[in-house]
């Protein structure tokens, strides 16, 4: 059985992602893919627990 999918508008932050269509999973969570992350940089320092986005226009 397929899980149905649906299309919400994501905002990060003060950015406006646009409508994105996702998958329901009966998480709390979310997993973003690429076509997502790929719009930012992210930086990821793990000693001062620490993730940093930016996006590339910025």
């Amino acid at each position: 059985m397929l899980a149905p999918s649906y299309l919400i508008r994501l905002d990060v932050g003060s950015w406006q992602m646009g409508v994105i269509e996702v998958i329901a999973s009966g998480e709390e969570y979310a997993i973003l893919g690429p076509d997502v992350l790929n719009q930012f940089r992210i930086v990821l320092d793990g000693p001062s627990a620490i993730v940093e986005l930016r996006k590339d226009d910025e």
